[in-house]
């Protein structure tokens, strides 16, 4: 049976970094957890040494994508979760998790549903989340699994409800699988479109299983301001939409940021 590794890649210093870990920590199933980083201090070694986790230190990062990929690497040929720092695990995720790849191992990635975090308080609906769900019902209907072109094309194409935070990877079925460094926002998105071209099988935990935070010191939040996921957003519609019909997606995702 797999195992599931949970590789959190920490940068700067996130006040919300032990909530995360302490969340990893209390998964009703024993995972195994490491920390990845670009941006070691002392800080983050005393974090580290707290909660007895080893940290590996990538000498060589200039973008978002390449610590992802080292995050990657770290967990060798386990179901491996990136955990993002900001985030809070459910204690079922990972027993969730590890049962589905029981029933469906030649599943390469699959992922939970999630609640968002707003000053520290959980939402289960609002727009956005509720946008997703919807994608995600019509993609997957009564199924817990696709590889069909129209369900890739029905799941991608109108935007991204994959929510990465979310995702197990099953790193037996993607040894050569990365990040592409041309995304600095977009590079889950890009990653599932790229993977769907070779067949593979995505699954989907019908569970909300992690809680992903929404605050203004985000990645995502800041690429919002700037425009850089406006400009990304534009370049994965592209591949699946003519021009006209680009814009008017466009105006109607905003709604989502």
């Amino acid at each position: 049976m797999q195992s599931l590794v949970f590789v959190i890649p920490a940068h700067g210093k996130s006040p919300y970094l032990e909530q995360c870990i302490q969340s990893l920590l209390a998964q009703t199933v024993i995972c195994s957890i490491r920390i990845t980083t670009s941006t070691p201090s002392a800080w983050l070694l005393d974090i580290a040494n707290k909660y007895g986790i080893e940290i590996f230190v990538n000498p060589e990062s200039n973008s978002i994508a390449e610590d992802w990929n080292f995050a990657l690497e770290q967990g060798g040929l386990n179901l491996i979760t990136i955990a993002h720092q900001d985030d809070i695990y459910l204690s079922d995720y990972a027993k969730n998790c590890i049962q589905y790849f029981q029933e469906h191992p030649d599943t390469a990635i699959a992922f939970s549903d999630l609640s968002e975090l707003v000053n520290e308080k959980r939402m289960d609906w609002n727009l956005r989340i509720m946008i997703k769900k919807i994608m995600l019902r019509v993609s997957f209907l009564r199924n817990d699994t696709i590889k069909k072109s129209i369900s890739y094309w029905t799941l991608l194409s109108f935007g991204c409800p994959v929510p990465c935070p979310a995702v197990t990877y099953n790193r037996k079925l993607l040894i050569d699988f990365s990040f592409s460094k041309e995304f600095i926002v977009n590079l889950d998105w890009n990653a599932w479109v790229t993977l769907t071209k070779n067949n593979i099988k995505i699954g989907y935990v019908k569970k909300i299983l992690v809680l992903h935070r929404i605050h203004m010191g985000a990645q995502t939040q800041k690429a919002i301001v700037s425009k850089q996921r406006e400009k990304e957003d534009i370049i994965i519609y592209q591949r699946f939409w003519p021009k006209w019909m680009v814009s008017c997606l466009i105006c109607l995702y905003r709604l989502g940021y």
